[in-house]
């Protein structure tokens, strides 16, 4: 057997195997001549290599070496790599150059000359290569919609819940990672129990102040993007709202912001606020719970804020935020003051057809019967 040279370098399929570049031939196994001060023939096969040039290391041309022996067996991949690592030709070792956290689950093999060969991965990456297929969006078969129909209608008659609660969006993200999870598992995964899929009402509980705060930063970030970063394609509008409540007598102050996004209009309610019940509804007292709340909650200085502010004809509110007034308030005062009020000029009989047209709508919307109407009033 030769001296050993510097080995063939190796790289790293997807399944972690390393596997000899084609720069240079693979080691072959060769049954022996002759065994060593003895003169028998020995059928146990060695490792060989091709033959090396004196002057660079590099393999020989074919007509140097000679025809190769017809018997020879290659080796695969994996049987040279244990090979090589049972003669210390190569040497795994731990990453010792790299920083990053996910270097831990990797090894580097290194030769005799201290060259990196290659890099072997633990069984914690994935083992299944996502295809195409998993990408792609398929329109579901009669059957399987008539069965999530009877699902769901059973849900609404059992639990109490009302139909419409299955088109809101957020239902709907959870039926997109309950399929995306039973598309990864091999098997049929388990619902309830300790060890099921559903978590226990003990545990939403318990996480409703965590991802809570996981929304707050995720609104805090987009507020900051709408609102202080100079966007022409993605610019915010607020809106604020000061009202009572007719039986509580409790007042609220609301913040809502409106914003494109993908050329679709977006509204986001993200603060309601308990107004102080005992204070004034004055400018200041409104400015004051308005900074506050950018203040300590999303961590936004209100004299950075790029954005139009849109409000009722209230003079407080106007005085406070100094915007726009809102054109549907504005044209609902106008119908009010012209077809409602006493003072407005308008016969008696014309106020009286309106109040019972109003009337009217109010008794249609709150009973059942609304439900074979072709359209909402």
């Amino acid at each position: 057997m030769p001296p050993p040279t510097r080995p063939q370098t190796a790289r790293t399929t997807r399944t972690g195997t390393p596997t000899a570049r084609r720069k240079r031939p693979a080691p072959t196994l060769r049954p022996g001549t002759a065994a060593d001060n003895a003169g028998e023939e020995d059928d146990t096969p060695v490792l060989s290599y091709p033959a090396q040039d004196e002057n660079n290391g590099g393999s020989q041309p074919d007509d140097m070496v000679g025809e190769e022996d017809k018997n020879s067996v290659a080796l695969t991949s994996k049987k040279a790599l244990e090979l090589l690592e049972k003669d210390g030709l190569l040497t795994p070792a731990p990453p010792t150059t790299f920083t990053s956290p996910a270097w831990k689950e990797f090894m580097i093999l290194t030769d005799l000359f201290g060259d990196e060969t290659a890099f072997c991965v633990c069984n914690t990456n994935r083992k299944r290569q996502r295809t195409l297929d998993e990408f792609s969006t398929v329109a579901p078969n009669r059957p399987t919609k008539h069965r999530v129909a009877e699902g769901c209608v059973r849900v609404c008659v059992n639990d109490g819940r009302p139909c419409q609660s299955f088109a809101s969006e957020s239902m709907k993200a959870l039926f997109e990672i309950l399929l995306d999870i039973g598309k990864r598992s091999k098997a049929r995964l388990i619902l309830g129990g300790q060890y099921g899929l559903l978590p226990h009402p003990m545990t939403l509980s318990r996480n409703i102040v965590k991802i809570h705060k996981l929304a707050q930063l995720d609104l805090a970030a987009l507020l900051r993007t709408l609102l202080l970063v100079p966007n022409d394609s993605m610019a915010g509008a607020l809106t604020a709202d000061l009202w009572e409540e007719k039986y509580s007598r409790l007042h609220y102050l609301g913040l809502t912001v409106h914003y494109v996004e993908e050329f679709v209009l977006k509204v986001r309610r993200f603060a309601l606020l308990d107004f102080d019940s005992t204070a004034t509804h004055s400018a200041s007292n409104i400015e004051n719970q308005f900074c506050g709340l950018f203040r300590d909650r999303f961590t936004i200085p209100v004299a950075d804020i790029r954005a139009i502010f849109t409000s009722d004809s209230e003079s407080a509110m106007l005085s406070c935020f100094n915007g726009l007034r809102c054109a549907c308030h504005r044209l609902q005062t106008v119908l009010k003051d012209t077809f409602v009020h006493k003072d407005s000029g308008v016969p008696a009989h014309i106020r009286t057809i309106f109040v019972c047209a109003s009337n009217l709508v109010t008794y249609f919307r709150k009973c059942g019967q609304a439900a074979v109407l072709p359209s909402i009033l």
